[in-house]
């Protein structure tokens, strides 16, 4: 690779996701939960492919928003969560991250993101496995 040096910063944003520098997402979890706007799924699913949150105290939070919005329409306010989401035709936000990471590996291995593996990844030619010889 190049030599150019790279600022170590504690967290960078990007197209609106926030990196911190080890790399939890939970920064961006408290984002998406504190601007949340009658547009519930928006904000909690932006660019959740890139930075999907793995915690379950982080899908916790994000799920109690979709929870407590669903709540808010007077004609489901009694039924369980998933019934609600049933009446809505909905999927809860982790079958949804699921789902959209089941898409994005199909079209990773069909070819059909037109990236090729050595864009994404940097192959190691070490062959030890271990620190053993």
């Amino acid at each position: 690779m190049s030599d150019i040096l790279i600022e170590a910063v504690q967290q960078h944003r990007d197209l609106g996701v926030i990196v911190t520098e080890n790399l939890k997402h939970d920064k961006q979890v408290e984002k998406s939960v504190r601007n949340v706007t009658p547009l519930v799924r928006p904000h909690l699913e932006y660019a959740v492919q890139l930075w999907s949150p793995t915690l379950r105290r982080d899908i916790n939070k994000m799920g109690k928003i979709q929870r407590k919005a669903t709540k808010l329409i007077p004609e489901l306010r009694n039924l369980s969560y998933k019934r609600r989401l049933q009446q809505l035709e909905l999927i809860s936000l982790e079958q949804r991250r699921l789902r959209g990471q089941l898409i994005e590996t199909y079209k990773y291995l069909n070819g059909l993101n037109h990236v090729t593996l050595e864009a994404l990844f940097q192959r190691d030619n070490n062959v030890r496995t271990r620190n053993k010889s």
